[in-house]
């Protein structure tokens, strides 16, 4: 019990199940300061799937995770404390069969290895009449009934998906979600799948890349399947401490993509080093996804403008937009391969790339050798720089500028007690 002693309210509180094996509580009573009073249902997740028991019983040891949560208004003036209406309810769904992006980039299934999947919530059928309260009734004092734990179980009428996660990494971090709109965000994590490397709104995974030239593995890849190809890496650097020199006839930062004609248009950035910076060429093609047929033949090449192009310090942002093949008759998906090629006789030097939907948003994030953020580039590949002191203290802030270069504007000082 608990009572505001000021206004004299008084709310309760009670306990009233536990789940055997983990002891957490299952059912929750609660009556508010007017007097109402709520029930709250969990339904511990192995309960609905087997596996995720407890490790004695051949499970995985998930026993705090739910499958869903029921809440409704009770009457107390009946001994049997019947349940007048529904409040809200919501079911988690899981699942291992869901794809795996592994080091590498290749996708696999990880059987019995269980994460969250979807996750939906009970808004009511059409022929459910709300009471006076904004409650749904229920019948026979049961919860509404949720069918699709399971891949391809239909969904209970009344339902509503809120979100799910389709794409995981090893560690389970959630590579592809969608929320209640059908609108997908991705991420991109670093070859060894432990920080972030890049964030996308409005884009599936295979529908953008990024790489700034930091996390090259022994594949001479790059996080996000970027691969290297005749490039190698360079101290010379737009963010971060490294980047690509590409000498001549040289292609680099290739990459295939997956999309459909649903896009209209894709966008293109990179970074590149005023040396030689006309020789810089960006190079694009679709493919039909289902034969592997080139659209218009051979790829499309866009070289570098340096006289039109702006700059920032040293470097030119080379920025492009190229269109997706339409098809007036279906939907069509394509497979797009894009990359750099230095088109020249001299090394270019490129950095900070990143190829995307043109209505997609995306953040990407550059580490230094100690883990520590360094910088932050934004939708426009523009970056906030980020320093820090010898004990890894943040110490400075940089604003990258077109024109300009690199501007500070803010700094930190530390000065502790007693100290001269």
């Amino acid at each position: 019990m608990q009572k505001d002693y000021k206004k004299g309210l008084v709310t309760r509180s009670a306990n009233e199940k536990f789940d055997f094996y983990s002891g957490q509580v299952i059912t929750q009573s609660f009556t508010d300061e007017f007097n109402e009073s709520y029930l709250t249902e969990d339904i511990p997740a192995y309960w609905k799937y087997p596996n995720m028991a407890s490790a004695v019983m051949g499970g995985k040891n998930m026993l705090s995770q739910l499958a869903g949560s029921s809440t409704y208004k009770i009457d107390l003036s009946q001994s049997d404390r019947p349940k007048t209406g529904l409040v809200s309810s919501s079911a988690q769904v899981w699942s291992d069969q869901l794809p795996v992006v592994q080091p590498g980039q290749s996708q696999a299934v990880e059987n019995n290895v269980w994460r969250k999947s979807a996750r939906y919530s009970y808004t009511g059928n059409n022929s459910d009449v709300v009471s006076g309260d904004g409650l749904t009734p229920i019948s026979n004092n049961l919860p509404p009934t949720f069918t699709g734990w399971n891949p391809g179980d239909g969904i209970s009428q009344g339902w509503q998906k809120e979100d799910g996660i389709d794409l995981y990494d090893i560690y389970s971090h959630p590579l592809q979600a969608e929320d209640i709109n059908r609108n997908y965000a991705a991420t991109i994590m670093s070859s060894d799948q432990t920080v972030v490397v890049a964030t996308a709104v409005n884009a599936k995974y295979g529908e953008f890349a990024y790489s700034g030239a930091e996390d090259i593995t022994i594949d001479n890849t790059f996080s996000g399947g970027i691969s290297a190809a005749e490039g190698v890496v360079d101290p010379l650097s737009h963010s971060g401490g490294e980047s690509i020199k590409l000498n001549s006839d040289g292609t680099s930062f290739n990459v295939e993509l997956v999309t459909s004609s649903i896009r209209t248009m894709f966008h293109t950035s990179v970074w590149v080093h005023e040396t030689n910076a006309a020789n810089a060429q960006f190079y694009y093609q679709f493919k039909d996804a289902a034969t592997g047929t080139p659209i218009d033949g051979a790829p499309t090449y866009i070289s570098l403008n340096p006289s039109i192009t702006k700059k920032s310090g040293q470097w030119y942002q080379f920025n492009i937009d190229f269109p997706v093949p339409q098809n007036s008759s279906e939907l069509k998906d394509y497979i797009l391969t894009v990359g750099m090629k230095n088109n020249g006789s001299g090394a270019i030097y490129m950095d900070d790339f990143r190829v995307h939907p043109y209505d997609a948003a995306v953040v990407s994030y550059v580490y230094n050798k100690w883990g520590e953020l360094s910088h932050i580039l934004d939708n426009n590949n523009l970056y906030t720089e980020y320093r820090y002191d010898e004990v890894g203290r943040l110490k400075e802030t940089y604003r990258e500028a077109f024109n300009y270069g690199n501007m500070k504007t803010s700094e930190v000082r530390y000065h502790y007690a007693a100290q001269e």
